[in-house]
């Protein structure tokens, strides 16, 4: 009989250290649960916040944006009007026709006016490789003429004031000895701008 006894008794005590230990491991859960319930909680409330304050921010540049307009508009519709004009003004120095081919025949024309004008001889053009981005053209247009130093230098002034832009690209001069001509060789750069092929 007191081995039975003995026996139920260390059936209990295991009991209760068991009931022990599964309460201990059942609180020790559930404080875990709640501390990966705050870090969730204060993740999705952070960046719920993070979000209203960039969002704010994104805000307040707008708003600032408008009024630094609103306060330069003067300024800015000058500017704006200044801009125009300097387009305007550079849209007439450029060639408008409707191709590259006839834009460098225009410069051509003109080129024998000048010269014709200086009485120079031009001997030969060549017309190099056009150039296209956005509407815009770069027309090369080699030559070859003799004539007089002063001539020369007339053409080039007539080529620097010209209403057209003309730039020279490339320049060679040559003076034989006891001959009153020199002989040059030059390469001229237009430009030419379509609004069609630009649109």
């Amino acid at each position: 009989m007191s081995k039975i006894l003995a026996l139920l008794k260390k059936q209990v005590q295991r009991l209760r250290v068991e009931q022990r230990k599964s309460l201990t491991v059942s609180i020790g859960l559930f404080f875990v649960a709640l501390i990966v319930l705050y870090i969730i909680i204060s993740r999705l409330v952070t960046s719920a916040v993070q979000s209203k304050a960039a969002e704010a921010a994104l805000l307040k540049t707008k708003l600032e944006y408008r009024y630094s307009l609103l306060m330069n508009k003067d300024r800015l519709d000058e500017e704006r009007t200044i801009l125009e004009n300097n387009w305007a003004y550079m849209k007439n120095r450029l060639y408008s026709e409707g191709s590259s081919d006839l834009a460098l025949s225009t410069l051509q024309r003109t080129l024998d006016e000048m010269a014709k004008a200086q009485k120079l001889a031009i001997a030969s053009y060549k017309f190099g490789e056009v150039k296209t981005s956005e509407g815009f053209s770069l027309l090369p247009l080699s030559l070859e003429f003799s004539g007089k130093y002063e001539e020369f230098v007339s053409l080039v002034y007539g080529l620097e004031t010209n209403s057209k832009y003309l730039k020279i690209t490339d320049l060679e001069v040559i003076s034989l000895p006891r001959d009153v001509n020199i002989q040059v060789r030059m390469t001229l750069m237009g430009c030419r701008y379509n609004e069609k092929e630009n649109q």
